[in-house]
């Protein structure tokens, strides 16, 4: 259930067609190393041994002009044979020691280089003794060795010399087996990185067509989704075009009973006072009754009125123009001083003298600005302070309504522009229904401006509308 849930997941069918080819790529180009590094290795063994095998070569013809140069010698007596011995002489020790040290790493070879080593020391001391001693005789005439001591001599030079000669061929053939191992061993790392580029590209191979695979399957649920959802959303427009006609329907319909129970009321109000005159106590009681009625007939009323407004005006602007909004905080100024000043409130009103130029539906705007000066209004206290500014910024046209309340809880801010969200403080009921606001951030997003709230209780709450300006 765990595996058909894990592999029935997008996240894992995605993160598996991205995987399988780089899983892919790292494990080819790991081989790739691995094999050039072998390859590369065996290389430089076989060039390594190509040098041993030259240099033992060299060795082979100074041996020849060693032997050759003291037997000419013998036979002419013209020092012109001696300078190839000379030389030959001077250059097969430095050829053993670059010999030796190419052979470091193998010690049965350097057990037989010490062994040819010795046999041609042994053999140069021969040939350097009958070169001295013919030398020393034809300077200062006095005989030399006799014919039966110089052939021990060169008996014995011989032997050494073919042994040396026979040891020097056996270390060369040493190292001719050293150079078939080594490039057999080339042949089998080339027909093994040919065996793996082949499976590679094999591998690669199966894991494209099934990352194809999965990718149009993974493309094929996403456009099912897709389609789902869709229908889906369409489905809920309709329930909430639906839901929105019958709020306003509803609210439409309900508007006209409140307005007939509001003015009826009022009207028995007139006629107790004319009947009842005489006796004040009956027509203070009836009195009360219906200033009830009428109080709570006024609240209904205004919540029908938000719930039409909310429903006719979520997202439209209908009559959206250029005006100065001087004219605006004007007119919201003169209609509130008078309730600010019978709660005993000081409402001040600034704004800048050059005009502020906005673009949007002056009643609507209107509508919302009044709705926050009604909180100020409700919820600073007798004393208190409310101001209405007006404010060209970067960016944009900044109305605010500040005030010295009560104040919003911190955790209340995120919720106080959702729908009948509201907040008890204490032993006081909330006043309204909690549509005030969610009015004003209907309309400011209908604006495409932006509505900011700061607050502390007991300090006070301003909330700053922001409006493109005119012309944008």
């Amino acid at each position: 259930m765990f595996l058909r849930k894990v592999v029935g997941s997008i996240r894992y069918r995605a993160g598996l067609i991205i995987a399988m080819p780089i899983i892919c790529l790292f494990i080819i180009v790991a081989s790739f190393i691995w094999l050039k590094l072998n390859l590369i290795e065996d290389d430089e063994w076989v060039l390594h041994t190509q040098k041993v095998r030259l240099e033992t070569q060299k060795l082979l013809n100074l041996l020849l002009d060693l032997e050759t140069g003291v037997r000419g010698y013998s036979l002419t007596r013209s020092h012109s044979f001696l300078q190839p011995y000379i030389t030959a002489k001077s250059r097969i020790v430095p050829s053993l020691e670059k010999i030796r040290g190419l052979v470091q790493d193998n010690p049965e070879q350097l057990k037989a280089l010490d062994s040819i080593e010795e046999t041609l020391h042994q053999n140069i001391q021969i040939f350097d003794r009958y070169v001295y001693s013919e030398n020393f005789a034809s300077t200062t005439h006095v005989f030399s060795k006799s014919n039966q001591e110089q052939n021990i001599d060169w008996n014995k030079s011989r032997i050494l010399m073919e042994r040396a000669r026979q040891s020097i061929y056996e270390f060369y053939k040493n190292e001719e087996v050293l150079l078939g191992d080594r490039r057999q061993h080339q042949i089998e790392y080339r027909e093994l990185a040919w065996s793996i580029i082949i499976a590679a590209a094999v591998i690669g191979g199966i894991a494209s067509l099934l990352s194809v695979r999965l990718f149009y399957q993974l493309v094929a649920e996403l456009e099912f989704r897709e389609n789902s959802l869709r229908e889906n959303n369409e489905k809920l427009s309709v329930v909430c075009h639906q839901l929105q006609r019958f709020t306003a329907n509803a609210s439409h319909e309900l508007r006209a009973p409140l307005s007939a129970i509001l003015s009826n009321s009022q009207l028995a109000l007139m006629i107790l006072e004319e009947e009842l005159q005489d006796d004040s106590e009956s027509f203070a009681t009836v009195q009360q009754n219906l200033n009830n009625i009428c109080q709570i007939a006024k609240q209904m009323a205004n919540l029908v009125s938000d719930l039409l407004f909310l429903a006719r005006h979520e997202g439209q602007l209908a009559n959206c123009q250029s005006f100065n909004a001087h004219a605006l905080i004007k007119e919201l100024a003169e209609e509130w001083q008078q309730p600010m000043d019978n709660q005993g409130i000081t409402f001040v009103v600034q704004f800048p003298e050059l005009p502020v130029m906005v673009k949007g539906d002056f009643l609507l705007l209107k509508q919302a600005i009044a709705n926050l000066l009604r909180n100020a209004c409700a919820y600073t206290p007798r004393g208190g302070k409310v101001v209405l500014g007006l404010q060209p910024t970067d960016r944009g046209v900044q109305v605010a309504v500040a005030d010295t309340g009560i104040g919003i809880p911190e955790g209340a801010l995120p919720h106080v522009c959702e729908r009948f969200y509201r907040i008890a403080q204490g032993q006081e009921q909330p006043k309204g229904f909690g549509l005030g606001l969610a009015i004003v951030k209907q309309i400011v997003d209908a604006h495409q401006g932006q509505l900011q709230i700061h607050s502390r209780v007991g300090k006070g709450t301003t909330v700053t509308i922001t409006l493109l300006p005119s012309g944008r």
